[in-house]
């Protein structure tokens, strides 16, 4: 693990501090004035106004959406996507074959038009791995995703009990309260 810099150490420390719904929109100001994309976090997940929103390494994808799927407890799952040929299509699986069907389909999951949709919800993709959860969440939800993802590298949560986000930096771990 690399120890920050100062300057690094600050940053951290004041992006700490925001309030929940003004995170996401600073974050990614903060990834703008990155150029060598230092500051983008490899893992991000956090609570915004209307859902979620999360940062999953590519590897880790299929075990996030079945994640999702598993805490939201939704009986089945549309996912849409845009074919390397130029047309769109859609599946629609029940929880319990999801992870296999993934399989089928990991091109896909770091596509920007990847979609995954559900009762009550929607996931959208931005690409690369990064998503935005639009659904009704409760407390207890938002907690289980964050820590899930988390746990997905290796880290744990714990120790923490209020949060609304946790992010890792360069395998510098950043909760936001």
């Amino acid at each position: 693990m690399a120890l920050a810099e100062p300057m690094e150490i600050a940053i951290l420390d004041a992006v700490r501090q925001l309030p929940s719904d003004r995170l996401a929109g600073v974050l990614n100001y903060v990834r703008g004035l990155s150029a060598d994309g230092v500051l983008d976090p490899e893992v991000y997940a956090g609570i915004t106004p209307g859902g979620m929103s999360f940062e999953i390494p590519p590897g880790q994808i299929k075990h996030f959406l079945c994640l999702l799927v598993d805490t939201l407890g939704v009986e089945q799952v549309t996912v849409s996507f845009e074919e390397k040929g130029g047309g769109f299509v859609k599946y629609t699986y029940w929880p319990e074959a999801l992870e296999l069907e993934l399989d089928g389909i990991r091109e896909y999951l770091t596509d920007p038009s990847f979609l995954v949709e559900f009762e009550g919800g929607a996931l959208y993709a931005g690409g690369d791995g990064c998503f935005s959860l639009r659904a009704s969440l409760a407390a207890v939800q938002m907690r289980r995703l964050i820590e899930g993802v988390l746990n997905l590298s290796g880290f744990d949560l714990y120790q923490h009990k209020e949060i609304t986000g946790a992010a890792l930096f360069d395998g510098w771990m950043v909760v936001y309260k």
